[in-house]
Protein backbone atom coordinates (compact mmCIF):
# COMPACT_ATOMS: atom_id res chain seq x y z
CA UNK A 1 0.00 0.00 0.00
CA UNK A 2 1.51 3.21 -0.60
CA UNK A 3 0.70 6.06 1.10
CA UNK A 4 0.38 9.93 -0.39
CA UNK A 5 3.16 11.91 0.52
CA UNK A 6 5.37 9.26 2.44
CA UNK A 7 8.43 7.47 0.90
CA UNK A 8 10.42 4.89 2.36
CA UNK A 9 13.06 7.59 3.59
CA UNK A 10 10.85 9.60 5.43
CA UNK A 11 7.66 11.98 4.71
CA UNK A 12 8.20 14.47 2.02
CA UNK A 13 4.59 15.87 2.14
CA UNK A 14 1.88 17.79 0.24
CA UNK A 15 3.95 20.72 -2.22
CA UNK A 16 0.59 21.45 -4.03
CA UNK A 17 -0.90 22.19 -0.49
CA UNK A 18 2.05 23.53 1.36
CA UNK A 19 1.32 22.08 4.12
CA UNK A 20 3.01 24.13 6.83
CA UNK A 21 0.90 24.14 10.49
CA UNK A 22 1.52 24.99 14.00
CA UNK A 23 -0.77 23.41 16.63
CA UNK A 24 -0.79 24.22 19.98
CA UNK A 25 -3.93 22.51 21.84
CA UNK A 26 -6.17 21.44 24.39
CA UNK A 27 -8.83 18.97 23.58
CA UNK A 28 -11.54 17.57 25.71
CA UNK A 29 -11.79 13.82 25.31
CA UNK A 30 -14.16 11.67 27.04
CA UNK A 31 -12.64 8.85 29.52
CA UNK A 32 -9.40 10.81 29.32
CA UNK A 33 -9.29 9.04 26.20
CA UNK A 34 -7.90 10.96 23.32
CA UNK A 35 -9.40 9.08 19.75
CA UNK A 36 -8.18 10.03 16.06
CA UNK A 37 -11.53 11.72 15.38
CA UNK A 38 -10.28 14.23 18.29
CA UNK A 39 -6.63 14.30 17.03
CA UNK A 40 -7.94 15.71 13.44
CA UNK A 41 -10.05 18.02 15.07
CA UNK A 42 -7.53 19.59 17.64
CA UNK A 43 -5.29 19.87 14.03
CA UNK A 44 -8.58 21.13 12.20
CA UNK A 45 -9.34 24.23 14.78
CA UNK A 46 -6.25 25.71 15.71
CA UNK A 47 -4.54 26.63 12.50
CA UNK A 48 -8.15 26.86 10.43
CA UNK A 49 -6.93 23.57 8.37
CA UNK A 50 -9.97 22.43 6.42
CA UNK A 51 -10.80 18.98 8.27
CA UNK A 52 -10.45 16.97 5.28
CA UNK A 53 -7.08 18.28 5.07
CA UNK A 54 -6.03 17.65 8.71
CA UNK A 55 -7.88 13.91 8.09
CA UNK A 56 -5.47 13.82 4.93
CA UNK A 57 -2.71 14.95 7.50
CA UNK A 58 -3.54 12.65 10.31
CA UNK A 59 -3.89 9.56 7.69
CA UNK A 60 -0.54 10.21 6.19
CA UNK A 61 1.28 10.03 9.41
CA UNK A 62 -0.36 7.17 10.93
CA UNK A 63 0.42 5.20 7.46
CA UNK A 64 4.31 6.23 6.85
CA UNK A 65 4.42 4.58 10.83
CA UNK A 66 2.87 1.76 9.69
CA UNK A 67 4.70 0.82 6.65
CA UNK A 68 8.19 1.80 8.31
CA UNK A 69 7.04 -0.88 11.15
CA UNK A 70 5.78 -3.22 8.61
CA UNK A 71 9.39 -3.18 7.57
CA UNK A 72 11.28 -3.96 10.71
CA UNK A 73 12.28 0.06 10.91
CA UNK A 74 12.12 2.24 14.48
CA UNK A 75 10.75 5.29 14.64
CA UNK A 76 12.18 7.67 16.66
CA UNK A 77 10.41 10.76 17.88
CA UNK A 78 12.80 13.59 20.07
CA UNK A 79 11.12 14.63 23.26
CA UNK A 80 7.97 11.65 22.66
CA UNK A 81 9.52 8.67 22.37
CA UNK A 82 9.98 5.97 20.08
CA UNK A 83 8.23 2.80 18.52
CA UNK A 84 9.52 -0.82 17.35
CA UNK A 85 9.17 -3.92 16.53
CA UNK A 86 9.57 -6.47 18.56
CA UNK A 87 9.59 -10.29 17.86
CA UNK A 88 8.80 -12.89 20.12
CA UNK A 89 9.07 -16.65 19.35
CA UNK A 90 6.55 -19.28 19.66
CA UNK A 91 5.67 -20.94 23.05
CA UNK A 92 2.97 -23.14 24.74
CA UNK A 93 0.08 -21.51 26.34
CA UNK A 94 -2.67 -22.52 28.43
CA UNK A 95 -6.39 -21.96 28.33
CA UNK A 96 -7.30 -20.58 31.04
CA UNK A 97 -10.86 -22.05 31.05
CA UNK A 98 -9.87 -25.45 30.61
CA UNK A 99 -5.98 -25.29 31.97
CA UNK A 100 -5.22 -26.76 28.12
CA UNK A 101 -2.04 -26.28 26.63
CA UNK A 102 -2.19 -24.57 23.39
CA UNK A 103 0.68 -23.79 20.67
CA UNK A 104 1.31 -19.88 20.28
CA UNK A 105 2.64 -19.04 17.09
CA UNK A 106 6.11 -16.75 16.79
CA UNK A 107 4.39 -13.00 16.38
CA UNK A 108 6.11 -9.51 15.72
CA UNK A 109 4.12 -6.74 17.93
CA UNK A 110 4.49 -3.11 18.32
CA UNK A 111 6.34 -1.45 20.51
CA UNK A 112 6.36 2.08 22.19
CA UNK A 113 9.05 3.88 24.36
CA UNK A 114 8.54 7.01 26.16
CA UNK A 115 10.63 9.94 25.47
CA UNK A 116 12.29 11.16 28.62
CA UNK A 117 11.00 14.64 27.72
CA UNK A 118 7.30 13.17 27.55
CA UNK A 119 7.82 11.04 30.78
CA UNK A 120 8.66 14.35 32.31
CA UNK A 121 5.47 16.18 31.21
CA UNK A 122 3.52 13.20 32.41
CA UNK A 123 5.22 12.92 35.86
CA UNK A 124 5.44 16.90 36.67
CA UNK A 125 1.54 16.89 35.98
CA UNK A 126 1.27 19.02 33.37
CA UNK A 127 -2.19 20.01 32.24
CA UNK A 128 -3.41 20.20 28.75
CA UNK A 129 -3.55 23.73 28.32
CA UNK A 130 0.46 23.91 29.34
CA UNK A 131 1.19 21.59 26.09
CA UNK A 132 4.06 23.02 24.24
CA UNK A 133 3.76 23.87 20.73
CA UNK A 134 3.82 21.57 18.24
CA UNK A 135 5.42 22.16 14.74
CA UNK A 136 4.52 20.07 11.58
CA UNK A 137 6.66 21.10 8.43
CA UNK A 138 6.48 19.36 5.24
CA UNK A 139 8.92 19.48 3.03
CA UNK A 140 8.90 18.51 -0.89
Amino acid sequence: MEVAGCSSDGIHGFPETGIAIQVRAAVSVSAGIMTKADLITVISNKPKLPRASAELLVDVVFGCMEQSMSRGEKIEIRGFGSFTVRQYRAYDGRNPRTGAIVPVKPKRLAFFKVGKKLRERVNNGRRSTEMPTVSLEWQS
